[in-house]
């Protein structure tokens, strides 16, 4: 039995789950991310449409992935590094519009755990790397 849950089904009975890393910027500038195991049922319910439109060929570099909508005024991007198993990622950067990246973010976190803000890290290393290098005059 998989010690990893799904995310969306809080079920352990898959063999693999796929990990799935979503992050945005909020409209102060900081950055969220999330970190989702989805089995593959969950994957293909919460998932499976939006990239499918999301690897589409088109010449509106802004068209949303959930509505098809030009978001180039309202583009509230989405970017997703997908991991299945024994594949390469997959990383999608999703223009989507306000309203639907809206309803996209709320299914993103739906059991997922919320990662540490990489700006914080960065600082706490650095800081360690200055105290590691502070006996040079």
């Amino acid at each position: 039995m998989p010690f990893a849950r799904c995310s969306v089904h809080d079920q352990r009975d898959a063999p693999k789950y796929a990990s799935v890393y979503a992050a945005w910027f909020r409209s102060d500038g900081v950055r969220t991310a999330y970190k989702q195991k989805l089995c593959p049922q969950a994957l293909r319910e919460e998932l499976s449409q939006i990239l499918a439109h999301a690897s589409d060929t088109s010449l509106d570099v802004t068209a949303c992935p959930a509505c098809g909508a030009n978001s180039s005024e309202d583009l509230d991007p989405i970017y997703l590094n997908v991991y299945l198993p024994k594949q390469e990622a997959r990383v999608y950067e999703l223009p989507t519009c306000a309203s639907c990246a809206a309803i996209l973010r709320v299914q993103l976190q739906r059991g997922a755990e919320k990662l540490p803000d990489r700006q914080d890290t960065m600082a706490e290393a650095r800081q360690a790397v200055d105290e590691a290098w502070s006996f040079l005059p």
